[in-house]
């Protein structure tokens, strides 16, 4: 019996980030200069995707401490109207990071954010997946799985 994939693999030079994401997300948007990429799932081909990943690089002063990311993290979590739900430090492709999972609310509405933080040297990768918290149950073990599986190139 053949078996097919569950996951395509998706790459912004961009980013320098590379990841999985479950068959169904499309690349929704690109930015050279803020160093983004956007991938969303639409699954009802709506224009109004369920859930949202972001991946983003932020490259810091090279005197910029090495826990860099720690900071970043601990900003999002503590900005207005967020909760922190769980967080934790775990290594991703052999950089240390941050995953934190937090409630927001937004225009009546709550929302899941599952974000990684991870550095090295002066560049501080980020990936934030977003979605409603009915759907939270659906995404979370992708959304991990994006995280796992990501690859941080460091070549110029």
């Amino acid at each position: 019996m053949r078996s097919f994939p569950e996951h395509i693999h998706w790459f912004s030079w961009h980013t320098r980030i590379s990841l999985e994401l479950p068959i169904g997300f499309e690349e929704e948007s690109e930015d050279e200069e803020a160093a983004t990429a956007i991938y969303a799932d639409d699954p009802d081909d709506d224009g109004n995707p369920t859930a949202r990943v972001m991946a983003r690089t932020i490259a810091l002063p090279s005197e910029a401490p090495e826990d860099s990311f720690r900071r970043l993290a601990s900003e999002a979590a503590s900005m207005d109207g967020h909760t922190v739900i769980a967080s934790h430090e775990l290594e991703i492709d052999g950089l240390p990071a941050v995953r934190q999972l937090l409630r927001q609310y937004h225009e009546e509405s709550e929302v899941i954010r599952h974000e990684t933080y991870a550095q090295a040297a002066n560049l501080v990768f980020t990936i934030i997946a977003l979605t409603s918290a009915d759907q939270q149950d659906e995404y979370l073990s992708a959304f991990d799985h994006a995280a796992d599986t990501a690859r941080f190139i460091l070549t110029p």
